[in-house]
């Protein structure tokens, strides 16, 4: 029995093994290796780059950018200067005109002067109206 066992065994490694199949001869063409050709040294040359080509370049360009930037900065401090002092002026006018005007000084006014009392009973009643409407 124990021979049948390990003819069964042998058996079945044979099948689960994996056998590649050699490539045929009638599409296998040997090619013949070419010798590599040998290259000509390299030839040495001047590490003169661009480099300062480059950099004077740069420092004219941020010379430019600089007076460019500067010159900006002076538009831009007269341009606040000149906001301030047209808020100064216009303060300076509000401070010296009535609240009825549009300044800022206050102005007693006679009793029933400058108040239309119609006008304000008509606000108060639509008011009231619109509050009770919304209920």
């Amino acid at each position: 029995m124990a021979k049948k066992e390990e003819i069964e065994v042998n058996r079945l490694l044979a099948m689960s093994s994996v056998k590649a199949l050699p490539v045929p001869k009638s599409t296998y063409v040997a090619v013949p290796s070419t010798p590599v050709e040998k290259r000509a040294p390299l030839q040495a040359f001047s590490p003169n780059l661009v480099t300062k080509k480059q950099s004077s370049a740069r420092k004219v360009f941020n010379e430019k950018d600089s007076a460019r930037r500067a010159a900006s900065a002076v538009k831009a401090s007269k341009v606040v200067a000149m906001e301030e002092a047209e808020l100064a002026a216009e303060l300076y006018e509000k401070r010296r005109t009535a609240v009825v005007e549009g300044g800022l000084i206050p102005v007693a006014l006679g009793i029933g002067e400058g108040i239309n009392v119609e006008a304000e009973r008509r606000q108060t009643r639509s008011m009231a109206v619109t509050l009770n409407s919304m209920r």
